[in-house]
């Protein structure tokens, strides 16, 4: 768990800022950071917008857009994004981060090509954060690009397998079209749940994920810890 969530815990929210911040200045595409940054902010975007706009003001314009970046599209304000940041600043020109949002902005105002060119600039082979395959991967998904999403996931968990967006990215591109496989990453993603299988199973039923719908009866009555090794190395022959 990044340090800064610890202080989040504890209430620090300047110690946690000060390690994100420092992070991202020097690594923009560090998905733990954006992930307990937005976990501080949810519900409070114009606060970040507004810490954004200082940090840019203090000379560290990397940290500074990024977090209004965050903001911006966490706010709905698609087009005010391409406005401010097409082209992206030179400091941000490298960032996959700031590309993705860029691009999912694209979408949001019906700029589908130019949101594909954007993604297609980004150099996959540079990434060495398992979370940013993972939001890659992601688009790729949206877009319907499932062969490319599903490398994309395999490169994050290869990549750190502790960082379970990726089992459910593949999940999602197998959703519908094998639910075979689609039921292994799914299980994969519930048994490497920090929050334990329980709570992820109520998790992914909240958001309406259909498989998870059609499984929590049969999950609850038949404890995942029952699944036996044995059925696990079927399972991965099937999904490979």
């Amino acid at each position: 768990m990044l340090l800064a969530d610890l202080y989040v815990q504890k209430g620090d929210n300047q110690k946690a800022l000060a390690i994100i911040s420092g992070l991202i200045t020097r690594d923009p595409d560090q998905s733990l950071a954006y992930k307990v940054l937005e976990g501080m902010y949810a519900n409070r975007w114009q606060e970040l917008m507004d810490l954004g706009d200082e940090y840019t003001a203090q000379n560290q314009p990397k940290v500074g857009k990024l977090f209004k970046l965050t903001a911006l599209y966490n706010l709905g304000r698609y087009q005010e994004i391409v406005n401010q940041y097409e082209p992206l600043p030179e400091e941000l020109k490298d960032s996959v981060q700031a590309k993705l949002i860029l691009a999912q902005s694209y979408i949001k105002v019906g700029q589908q090509k130019r949101s594909a060119d954007l993604v297609k600039s980004i150099n996959a082979e540079n990434i060495k954060d398992a979370g940013m395959f993972a939001a890659l991967a992601d688009y790729y998904v949206d877009v319907g690009e499932d062969t490319i999403a599903r490398k994309l996931a395999m490169e994050g968990i290869n990549t750190d397998e502790t960082v379970i967006d990726n089992y459910l990215i593949l999940y999602r591109s197998y959703e519908g079209e094998d639910e075979v496989k689609a039921r292994v990453w799914l299980f994969e993603y519930l048994l490497k749940s920090i929050h334990g299988t329980a709570q992820a199973i109520d998790e992914l039923f909240a958001a309406g994920t259909s498989l998870a719908k059609k499984i929590r009866q049969s999950v609850i009555t038949c404890p995942l810890s029952r699944w036996s090794q044995n059925d696990k190395s079927s399972a991965h022959s099937s999904a490979q």
